[in-house]
């Protein structure tokens, strides 16, 4: 019987713990009012994201293009007119910064959540779409 009310006791409390945890991680979204599990602080999110940003940035180092080239100067308006769209209050103090990456090897998009944007775009893609970005 002794065995049996030490794991009720010790179940019980770790399901307390979490179900605590839990609780206490949930916040309201600014602008839906929903409420959303955050296991992690904001100043940790963001510290995450500028660590994983400045790795994609040494990994792809000398795929990156120049501000100056066409390809980023096209994806740079496509990305203030996502941005111009998204008409929120949250965004409007935000300076966000586009690299492109020429990759043969990576398609992708993507955004931190510190304002930074990366492109990842294929030689490919750029010669058969570049009307289609404008």
């Amino acid at each position: 019987m002794l065995n049996k009310e030490k794991i009720i006791i010790i179940t019980g409390g770790l399901s307390g713990i979490c179900i605590a945890f839990y609780f206490f991680h949930l916040e309201e979204t600014p602008y839906t009012h929903r409420t959303r599990f955050m296991p992690i602080t904001h100043a940790q999110m963001n510290e995450l994201a500028v660590t994983e940003h400045k790795e994609i940035l040494e990994q792809y180092a000398k795929c990156i293009l120049p501000v100056n080239h066409p390809d980023h100067i096209r994806v740079f308006r496509v990305a203030q007119n996502l941005i111009r769209a998204n008409k929120s209050k949250e965004m409007d103090h935000l300076k966000w910064q586009v690299n492109v990456v020429l990759a043969d090897d990576q398609i992708n998009a993507f955004v931190l959540p510190v304002s930074l944007m990366l492109q990842c775009i294929a030689r490919f893609l750029i010669s058969k779409k570049k009307r289609s970005l404008v």
